[in-house]
């Protein structure tokens, strides 16, 4: 869990250096979580899209696991199937 209650401003080197550090962690099976209670912070996240690849909480009371980690646990655990309701496997 990465604090950012005593950050004002971060910029797109910043944002980097929080992909960075997602990218180290997860390839070591684990998540990052921010704390964000700045809402132009927030705002930030928002806009880049960076709300879908971090769990983000404006307290520090521990959160749920992310539904990416969730989604991608369950990708790994089953087949899927082609949109069209097609196999891939003749018949």
């Amino acid at each position: 869990m990465i604090s950012l209650e005593k950050v004002r401003y971060i910029d797109s080197t910043g944002l980097g250096v929080l992909i960075g550090g997602l990218k180290r962690v997860r390839e070591h099976g684990g998540s990052v979580n921010l704390v964000c209670t700045n809402p132009q912070i927030r705002k930030i996240f928002d806009i880049t899209g960076l709300v879908k690849i971090f769990g983000i909480s404006t307290t520090s009371r521990p959160l749920k696991r992310h539904s990416c980690e969730r989604a991608k646990r369950r990708g790994r655990d089953r087949k899927r199937e082609p949109r069209n309701g097609r196999t891939s496997h003749p018949e």
